[in-house]
C-alpha cells in the first residue's frame, strides 16, 4: 500500500507535534501536560487534515501505544470529518484500514483498528458505500488459514456493535453462514469468536428472523461447552443472558440450559466472574419462563435451594465493596418472587428461609433473614407475607435476639425494610421494639451495624401507631440518650439517627412528652 497519499506537504501541526501530544496523553511528562495536550488536540482535530496524520501514525509508528491511541482518536473523529475528505482520500482510508487491520502484529491494536472500521461502517453501510468490507469478511472466513478466519470473525464481532438493526437483517444470511461454520469448526479460537459474534448480534437486534436463526444454533453453542474450559463457559453464559430476555427463544432448550447453569453456579472452584454470570442468568429466567417452571417443580425447588446455598457462603475472601455471589443469589431469588405465581413460589422460598434460620451456622441464619427483607416489597411477596405476618414476626424477633452480631445487624436491616413495606408489621410494636432495642446494646461498638439498627428503629417508630409509641417511650428514651453521650463509639451517624428517633417520639407523644422534658434537655 502506497503511504504517499497520507504524507502532507504543509500542516499547522506536523506529525511529530501530533505524536508528542498523543504521547503526553499516554505518559504525562508534567503535571499539566495532559490538560495542555488535550486542548491542543481539540484544535488539531477540527481540521480534516488530521485524518491523514492519524492514519500515518496508525500505520507506520513503531510504538504500539501511539498506534492504539491514534485508533481511539480516529474512531471518534473520522465519522465527523468524513464528508470533508475528498473521494480519493476516502477510498484510500478505507483500503488502508483493512490493510492495516490485517497486517498489524498486536491483537489489541487490531481490535482498536476494527473499532475505527466499525465507527465508519455505521455511516457507510446504510448507503452501500463500503461493499469491500463484507467481501473482506466473507473471503477471510472461507479461507483455509485459521489466522484469516480469526481476522474475519474478530472484525465481524466488532462491526456488529456499530451496525444498525436493518443492516444486520440485510446481511444476516451471509453472517449466519459464517457463524454456523465457526461453531462447527472445532478450532477453539474460532468457536469463541463465533459465540462472541452471536452475543453481540443478540444485543444489537430484536429482529424475529435473526433471532430464529440464532435459536437454531443453540444446540451447536451448547455442544461447545466443557467443564474444563472456563473461558468458554463465560462466553456462553454471556450469550445466554442476552438471549434469555427474548420470550420463547430459549424455550426448546431451557430445561437443559437451567440444569447446566445450576452446575456452574454451585461449583465453588470456578472464578467469581464465572459463577456470577450463572447466578445473574437466573435473575432473568423467571421473566419469560414461568409456565415451564410451573410444570417443573422439582427443578424450581433445586434452583431456589442452590441459590440459597450460595447466599449462605462466606464473604470474607472477597475484597470490600465487591458484589459477591451471595448478593447476586439473593437478587435472583427475589426475581422468582417477583415474576412467579405467589402460591407456587412463596412456599418454596419461605421453606428455604426457615431452614436457614433454624441452622446452627450464623452465616445461614444471616442469609435467611436477609432474604426475608429482600422479598417483602409489593413487587415480590408482600401479600403472602401479610397473610403470615404473625409467624414471620416471631422469626424476626428471634433473630434480633440472636447471639451473632452479624445476624442481629442484618435482622435490623430487615426490620427497616418491613417497616417501610408491611403496614401490618407496625402493629407489632410491643414485641419488635424491645427486641430491636436489646440488639442495640450488642452493636454499640460496631458503627455501621449500629447505624443500620437505629435507622430501622426510626423507620419503625415513624410508621407505628402514635399511641403504641407513647406507651414504650419511658423505656426507650433513657436508652437512646446513651447514644448521644460523648464517646468514640457514638459517631456523627449514630447521633444523627438517635436524634431522628427522639424527634419521632416527641411528635408521637405530643403533650405527654412534657413528663420527659428535663430528661431530654440535659443531654
Amino acid at each position: 500500500f502506497n503511504l504517499s497519499c497520507f504524507i502532507m506537504e504543509q500542516q499547522n501541526s506536523d506529525l511529530e507535534t501530533l505524536k508528542m501530544h498523543l504521547g503526553n496523553i499516554i505518559k504525562p511528562t508534567e503535571s499539566n501536560s495532559v490538560q495542555t495536550s488535550t486542548q491542543v488536540l481539540v484544535e488539531i482535530f477540527k481540521n480534516p487534515a488530521c485524518v491523514q496524520l492519524l492514519m500515518q501514525l496508525m500505520m507506520t509508528d513503531e510504538d504500539q501505544s501511539i498506534r492504539q491511541i491514534s485508533c481511539i482518536y480516529l474512531r471518534s473523529n473520522l465519522p465527523k470529518l468524513w464528508c470533508n475528505l475528498d473521494k480519493q482520500t476516502q477510498e484510500d482510508v478505507k483500503v488502508a484500514l483493512l490493510d492495516r487491520f490485517e497486517q498489524d502484529p498486536i491483537p489489541i491494536v487490531k481490535k482498536s483498528i476494527a473499532g475505527v472500521i466499525g465507527s465508519l461502517c455505521r455511516i457507510l453501510i446504510p448507503n452501500k458505500e463500503w461493499d469491500q468490507l463484507f467481501e473482506f469478511v466473507m473471503i477471510h472466513s472461507q479461507s483455509d488459514s485459521i489466522a484469516a478466519q480469526e481476522l474475519a470473525l474478530l472484525l465481524l464481532s466488532v462491526i456488529i456493535e456499530y451496525l444498525q438493526k436493518d443492516d444486520i437483517k440485510t446481511h444476516f444470511d451471509n453472517i449466519s453462514l459464517i457463524l454456523q461454520g465457526s461453531l462447527k469448526s472445532g478450532q477453539s479460537s474460532i468457536v469463541d469468536l463465533g459465540i462472541t459474534c452471536i452475543n453481540n448480534i443478540s444485543k444489537a437486534t430484536s429482529n424475529v428472523k435473526v433471532l430464529k436463526s440464532i435459536q437454531q444454533m443453540l444446540p451447536d453453542i451448547l455442544s461447545t461447552l466443557s467443564e474444563e474450559n472456563e473461558d468458554r463457559i463465560q462466553l456462553v453464559l454471556d450469550c445466554l443472558i442476552s438471549l434469555v430476555e427474548y420470550k420463547g427463544l430459549l424455550t426448546p432448550q431451557i430445561v437443559n440450559i437451567m440444569e447446566g447453569v445450576l452446575k456452574v453456579c454451585a461449583n465453588t472452584d470456578y472464578h467469581l466472574n464465572t459463577r456470577t454470570r450463572g447466578i445473574v442468568f437466573f435473575e432473568f429466567v423467571p421473566i419469560n419462563n414461568t409456565k415451564t417452571l410451573k410444570k417443573k417443580k422439582d427443578l424450581l425447588n433445586r434452583i431456589i435451594s442452590t441459590l440459597m446455598k450460595i447466599a449462605c457462603e462466606p464473604e470474607d475472601e472477597y475484597p470490600e465493596d465487591t458484589i459477591t455471589p451471595n448478593n447476586y443469589a439473593l437478587y435472583s431469588i427475589k426475581a422468582f418472587g417477583v415474576y412467579m405465581h405467589k402460591p407456587i413460589i412463596f412456599p418454596i422460598i419461605i421453606k428455604n428461609i426457615n431452614a436457614c434460620i433454624q441452622s446452627e451456622v450464623a452465616l445461614e441464619r444471616k442469609a435467611g433473614i436477609e432474604l426475608l427483607g429482600y422479598i417483602c416489597d409489593s413487587d415480590a411477596c408482600l401479600d403472602p407475607i401479610k397473610d403470615h405476618i404473625d409467624e414471620i414476626t416471631e422469626v424476626i424477633v428471634k433473630c434480633l435476639y440472636d447471639e451473632s452480631i452479624e445476624v442481629k445487624s442484618t435482622t435490623a436491616e430487615t426490620v427497616g425494610m418491613f417497616s417501610e413495606n408491611v403496614s401490618e408489621f407496625l402493629d407489632k410494636v410491643e414485641i419488635v421494639v424491645p427486641a430491636l432495642v436489646d440488639s442495640l446494646k450488642y452493636l454499640e461498638n460496631a458503627d455501621v451495624p449500629l447505624q443500620k439498627a437505629l435507622h430501622a428503629l426510626h423507620t419503625f417508630i415513624n410508621g407505628a401507631d402514635y399511641a403504641k409509641t407513647t406507651k414504650i417511650m419511658g423505656d426507650l428514651i433513657p436508652i437512646l440518650l446513651t447514644f448521644l453521650e460523648q464517646k468514640p463509639s457514638n459517631t456523627i451517624g449514630v447521633q444523627k439517627w438517635t436524634m431522628e428517633i427522639i424527634s419521632s417520639i416527641v411528635i408521637a407523644a405530643d403533650k405527654e412528652i412534657e413528663d420527659y422534658f428535663d430528661t431530654l434537655m440535659g443531654p
